[in-house]
């Protein structure tokens, strides 16, 4: 069993701007629909200036829960993981690579610790990837990222919360690696 280094899990569920922005986008796309349906079935008052019938104001409204629902849970479950032991370093972004990604020391060309994410470059938060750039980055919070520029010519960037630990892990990495 390998030694770990460095070790960071970051989530969006842990940021309470994101929790409340997924509340609100929640409540103001179901509560105007909830209130269509109340009014219209059980008051019996049609909704709206062209009211819907009453089977596709409730079929609208499974669609919008639905469709808002799967999205508040992907960002909500959305966990970036991040790992460096004696052999490799290893990423994992739920749901988009629910599995471990692993990267030997041997692959990697260079890797540099950068402040603050560019974003035709990074693209932001979350997982993008620029088929140009042939880049993927995997970023939550913090602003700060670890560059790595493997020797395929890709390039991954992981936003990291705790740069100063993550750079020691990266030459614990590296040197072991040089002294093979």
């Amino acid at each position: 069993m390998q030694r770990v280094y460095f070790e960071e899990v970051q989530a969006f569920r842990e940021n309470r701007w994101v929790v409340a922005a997924v509340v609100a986008v929640l409540l103001s796309s179901l509560l105007p629909l909830a209130y269509g349906l109340y009014q219209q079935l059980a008051m019996g008052i049609p909704w709206g200036n062209k009211p819907m019938s009453d089977s596709g104001l409730v079929s609208m409204f499974l669609v919008v829960l639905v469709s808002v629902g799967i999205g508040a849970f992907v960002i909500l479950s959305s966990k970036l993981e991040v790992k460096v032991d004696g052999d490799n370093l290893s990423y994992r972004y739920f749901p988009v690579t629910p599995q471990w990604q692993l990267i030997t020391s041997g692959l990697i060309d260079s890797y540099s610790l950068e402040k603050g994410f560019r974003v035709f470059r990074s693209g932001g938060f979350g997982h993008h990837r620029s088929f140009l750039l042939r880049t993927r980055s995997y970023r939550i919070r913090g602003g700060r990222h670890l560059s790595l520029k493997l020797k395929n010519g890709h390039t991954i960037l992981l936003g990291t919360q705790n740069p100063e630990g993550l750079e020691w892990a990266m030459k614990k990495l590296m040197a072991k690696n040089q002294t093979i």
